[in-house]
C-alpha cells in the first residue's frame, strides 16, 4: 500500500487511482480520509475531541444512549432507529398507525387532552367561574335563565333589573337662596322639633313604587335636648297610602295604617349626630303604584318636657 498523502483540493473519482488513499482538510469540516475502491470514493472523518461529524444522512439501526458506561448502558435516545417517547419522540414509525394511546404516561399529552373530553370529543368538564365557566355541571344551568330573559338588544321587555339597581336617592332636603339679590345665600336647614311620645309627621313626599325596588333607608341629623335616660329622640320612617284631599288640602297620607313595617332610630346625644336606619325598611311587598313616604319625630319622654330635633333627611331606595 502506498503512503497516504495530503491533498489540497476536494478528492473525487477522477483525481484518485484505484486503491489510493489521501487526507483532505476542507473548510469548516474536520480532517477526512478518502479512498478509491471499486471505482467509488469512500470517506471517514477524524476528530480531535470525540465529536462525531456526519456530512449527510445518519442511519441508526441499533441504539443511541445518553450517558452510561458504554455498550448502550445509558438511557436510550434512539432505539431501533426510532426516537424514544422520553426523548420527545413517538417511539414508533411515523408512517405507522400512531394514536394517542401510544402516549401512556399518567401525566402526558394524552391524559391532559382527553381528561376533559367525552367519547365524541366534546368538552365534558366543569369550568371554574374564574376561568370563564359556570362553576357547575352545565346540565344544571337552566337555559331559561339566558334565553327567557335576554335577547339581541339586551333584557327582554318586562324583565327586572333587580340587584343591579344599587341605590337611588328619592328625597334629599335642599336649600336655595331666599332672594335673587347680590350676596344672597342659603339659610340654615329647617330643624324640626317635637315633644312627648306621640309620633308627628314632619316630612312627607310622593313615592312611585316599582316592583324592582326592595328596600328603603333614611339618613339624617338628630339630637335630644335631654340626654338622661328615658328622653331619647326617635325618628320613624314609614309608608302610607296616598289619599286625595280637597282643593285646599291637596294630597295627604292616609295615616290609618302603615303599608309596610316601619323602622325607627333613636339617640340620647344632645349634639346633632349623623345617623341612618340600621335596618332597611322592606318595601318588596308593595304593589306598583303611588304612595306617601313619611318621616315622623317624637321623644321617649311621655311627659312632654324633653325635645327631639331632626334636620337634613335623605331617603334612598335600593334594588336589593
Amino acid at each position: 500500500m502506498s503512503d497516504i498523502r495530503r491533498v489540497y483540493s476536494q478528492p473525487n473519482a477522477s483525481s484518485l487511482k484505484e486503491g489510493e488513499e489521501v487526507v483532505y482538510l476542507g473548510r469548516s469540516k474536520p480532517l477526512a480520509r478518502y479512498r478509491k475502491e471499486g471505482g467509488q470514493i469512500w470517506v471517514s472523518y477524524m476528530t480531535t475531541n470525540g465529536d462525531l461529524f456526519v456530512d449527510k444522512d445518519f442511519n441508526v439501526q441499533g441504539t443511541i444512549s445518553q450517558g452510561g458506561s458504554g455498550g448502550g448502558s445509558g438511557n436510550p435516545i434512539v432505539k431501533g432507529g426510532l426516537v424514544e417517547t422520553k426523548a420527545g419522540g413517538l417511539g414508533a414509525s411515523y408512517d405507522a398507525a400512531v394514536t394517542m394511546n401510544t402516549l401512556t404516561d399518567a401525566n402526558n399529552v394524552r391524559s391532559r387532552t382527553t381528561a376533559g373530553l367525552d367519547s365524541s370529543g366534546n368538552v365534558d368538564r366543569t369550568v371554574a367561574k374564574d376561568k370563564g365557566g359556570f362553576g357547575a355541571d352545565a346540565s344544571t344551568v337552566s337555559v331559561a335563565l339566558i334565553t327567557d330573559n335576554i335577547e339581541a338588544g339586551g333584557l327582554k321587555t318586562g324583565r327586572n333589573i333587580g340587584d343591579s339597581v344599587k341605590g337611588i336617592t328619592i328625597f334629599n332636603e335642599s336649600q336655595v337662596a331666599r332672594a335673587v339679590t347680590d350676596d344672597a345665600t342659603v339659610l340654615a336647614s329647617d330643624i324640626w322639633w317635637q315633644t312627648d311620645d306621640t309620633p308627628v309627621i314632619k316630612c312627607t313626599f310622593n313615592y312611585v313604587h316599582d316592583t324592582d325596588n326592595k328596600t328603603m333607608k333614611a339618613s339624617f341629623l338628630m339630637r335630644t335636648d335631654d340626654g338622661t335616660a328615658g328622653n331619647n329622640a326617635i325618628m320613624k320612617l314609614t309608608i302610607y297610602d296616598y289619599n286625595i284631599g280637597s282643593y285646599t288640602s291637596g294630597s295627604i297620607p292616609n295615616t290609618g295604617a302603615n303599608k309596610v313595617t316601619p323602622v325607627t332610630v333613636s339617640t340620647n346625644r344632645t349634639n346633632f349626630d349623623a345617623m341612618a336606619t340600621t335596618g332597611a325598611m322592606d318595601v318588596s311587598s308593595l304593589s306598583a303604584g303611588i304612595y306617601k313616604v313619611a318621616i315622623l319625630l317624637y321623644n321617649e319622654d311621655s311627659g312632654g318636657t324633653a325635645k327631639s330635633y331632626l334636620t337634613g333627611p335623605v331617603v334612598i331606595v335600593y334594588g336589593a
